[in-house]
């Protein structure tokens, strides 16, 4: 949700913030509303104030500077400001100076989620600070973050039992044990786990990870370079990422039924053998999206009736150069699909109704072309021996056209 809000006191604007974002899982102003907790309106001189819950609500989403700069306002502010739980840190190391970050936090009462986008120059003494002060954290979300054994165990010791969201991505060296006490850390309650840049991690420590936290939603294990195969169960999982894990030679896993997104793109050793069991054999029903660019070792995709993908919208195969055919036949709300670069591209068999884009450009080498898509309104065939005209013109006369 992108839109415009202003709070007032007695018909005055004292604030007005572009570009909101709504929490995760809201679809409407309604669901934002409702996310409040009211306690009531406070009365002054008889008239209502706004909330002040509804208030530090709205102020967690700006970057904490704009939250202290609301403080001048009003007393009114200054209080409201002190009950803002999300702490959003922006631009850190070039907005304000690194020794100001351990004061700023002590001002925050309660720090339920601590986003910082730039952690190069922290070191760990004002790492350890941090973490303190924010130990009663479920969120934690820090980018750029370059650590190795004793940062991250700076981390890990700090939060307790209710964290549900652990982000860490950016450069990590760690050794075994420091591994095994990582995914040791997982509990239930965990619901988000992003390791991006864990360039020591491996198969087994994931499958720990997995073990110790059932009831994951979110998983992201991108550019973990040492990653070769993995296997687990996630029954839970919604989303997963493995993108530029360069070393990836197969994804083991049984059960992916509530799996909406996955992300394999540039994983440049998956093997086709492997990829052709993970859609065959994790039931992928309710997928709607999927991106494996660049896997160049993938020779051929299909979707029939032994494994449907009712839910799929959007597909990425772009980049795959040893993929010969792509026969796509179960995937009625399929709107997106994306051939660009297979150089090796023969033969195309797709079926969908609900199609409108569709990129088939850079394929020399391909000579046989079966659509099933009425509404097909982007065709890109650069590069590529079949013609714009000769599709699109069959497709107008005929629901099917095979060239």
């Amino acid at each position: 949700m992108s839109s415009t809000v202003s709070l007032f006191i007695w018909n005055r604007p004292v604030i007005s913030m572009s570009a909101l974002k709504s929490p995760q899982g809201a679809n409407s102003v309604t669901q934002v509303f409702d996310a409040v907790t009211f306690s009531g309106f406070h009365i002054k001189n008889d008239k209502k104030l706004i909330p002040e819950q509804l208030v530090a609500y709205f102020l967690s989403f700006l970057p904490f500077q704009d939250v202290f700069n609301s403080r001048i306002v009003s007393k009114y502010l200054r209080k409201c400001s002190r009950m803002v739980t999300i702490v959003n840190v922006v631009d850190f190391g070039t907005n304000f100076q690194t020794s100001n970050l351990r004061k700023i936090l002590k001002r925050f009462d309660i720090i339920k989620s601590l986003t910082i986008d730039n952690c190069t120059d922290i070191d760990n003494k004002l790492l350890a600070d941090i973490v303190a002060r924010a130990q009663s954290a479920n969120a934690i979300d820090f980018q750029n973050l370059f650590s190795r054994d004793l940062r991250t165990l700076i981390i890990l010791n700090g939060f307790g039992q209710q964290l549900q969201s652990l982000k860490l991505s950016g450069t990590s060296f760690l050794q075994k044990e420091t591994r095994t006490f990582l995914a040791s850390c997982m509990t239930n309650a965990l619901r988000v786990v992003h390791l991006n840049g864990f360039r020591t991690i491996h198969g087994e420590d994931i499958k720990s990870i997995f073990a110790n936290a059932p009831n994951l939603e979110e998983a992201s294990f991108e550019d973990c370079s040492q990653i070769n195969v993995v296997r687990f169960e996630a029954s839970s999982l919604r989303r997963l990422s493995f993108a530029r894990c360069v070393c990836l030679t197969g994804i083991h896993v049984s059960n992916l039924s509530s799996l909406e997104n996955l992300d394999i793109s540039n994983c440049r050793s998956l093997e086709a053998a492997n990829f052709n069991q993970l859609i065959s054999k994790s039931d992928l029903k309710n997928l709607v999206s999927i991106n494996m660019g660049f896997c160049s070792k993938v020779t051929t995709v299909a979707i029939s009736d032994e494994n449907p993908m009712p839910c799929l919208e959007s597909m990425d195969l772009e980049g795959c150069t040893s993929l010969t055919s792509v026969n796509l036949t179960h995937v009625p709300n399929l709107s997106v699909i994306k051939l660009g670069m297979c150089l090796e591209l023969q033969s195309i068999n797709l079926v969908s109704n609900r199609i409108v884009d569709l990129d088939v450009s850079m394929l020399p080498n391909l000579t046989g072309v079966t659509l099933d898509c009425i509404n097909l309104k982007k065709f890109d065939c650069a590069g590529s021996k079949v013609t714009r005209d000769a599709v699109l013109g069959s497709l107008e006369t005929d629901r099917t056209t095979t060239l």
